[in-house]
């Protein structure tokens, strides 16, 4: 049977039924850390609660495994840096989660709780919201500077592995700095990168396209469903029923490869 990672939506159309479980019952599903972090903090919980104790249940009776650090700390341990994993955080987030489906909400969550859940919310979804415009803003301007230099053609077909390569090494670095007061620096020619060659070939790939046409914005939601990839080693497939990462990854053989597709029953 294949390992098949899975982006989050799989989880919400497996609860709707918009993907059956005979259309996956060749797969191993493979639930993320990115995927348990988005339907915790989802809208979904005040607009359709019900479809998120769904996906909820989904992961907890069709996951084959769950990978349970961030992506920046996955992409650590693919590299081997030794740092102290903190499981125990995730676990507590999963037994949440079992006691979560379980709850009545009219009469077991008190309205000032509800409320205080609402705002975080509203305030995630606000963070996600400024952090898109300032990445449109730099991709405006860069647009403009390939159309003005007549680049267009030739942008996509340059090679900026390593400037990729720096900004994952950069995050590493960051991140660990913060969390474990650790100086870690990947090495750009480590031969650990070939590992996560689907997430970097397709967030290179994604942004040389968002750079060279005028009417394709970056959106809110595309850094978690971007770092979702870093999970994806050889010998993995990736599972996505939005049409967006499905069309783009089939503009490059490279990524597509990676890629099963099964087509959502959308009269459900």
């Amino acid at each position: 049977m294949c390992k098949v990672i899975c982006d989050t939506n799989i989880w919400y159309d497996l609860a709707s039924g918009k993907i059956t479980a005979e259309q996956i019952e060749d797969f191993k599903l493979i639930a993320t850390n990115v995927n348990v972090t988005e339907i915790s903090t989802t809208p979904n919980l005040k607009n359709n609660l019900d479809l998120v104790k769904g996906a909820i249940l989904e992961i907890k009776n069709k996951h084959y495994q769950i990978f349970p650090l961030n992506p920046i700390e996955h992409i650590a341990a693919i590299f081997n840096i030794a740092f102290p994993i903190q499981k125990a955080d995730f676990q507590r987030l999963l037994d949440n989660f079992a006691t979560f489906v379980e709850l009545d909400f009219e009469n077991d969550i008190t309205q000032e709780d509800t409320l205080k859940a609402i705002e975080q919310i509203k305030k995630n979804e606000n963070d996600k919201i400024v952090y898109a415009n300032l990445i449109n803003q730099n991709l405006y301007a860069k647009k403009m500077e390939i159309r003005k230099n007549h680049e267009k053609k030739t942008h996509v077909k340059k090679d900026f592995k390593i400037f990729w390569r720096k900004y994952i090494s950069n995050l590493i670095e960051i991140y660990f700095n913060k969390y474990y007061r650790k100086a870690i620096k990947l090495d750009l020619e480590d031969e650990n990168w070939i590992k996560i060659e689907f997430f970097m070939t397709t967030i290179e790939y994604y942004f040389k396209k968002l750079e060279i046409d005028t009417k394709r914005k970056y959106d809110k939601n595309d850094l978690p469903d971007l770092f979702n990839l870093v999970y994806v080693q050889p010998g993995y497939k990736y599972l996505t029923s939005e049409n967006k990462w499905n069309n783009l990854t089939k503009e490059n053989r490279q990524i597509d490869n990676y890629l099963i597709r099964i087509t959502p029953h959308n009269n459900v």
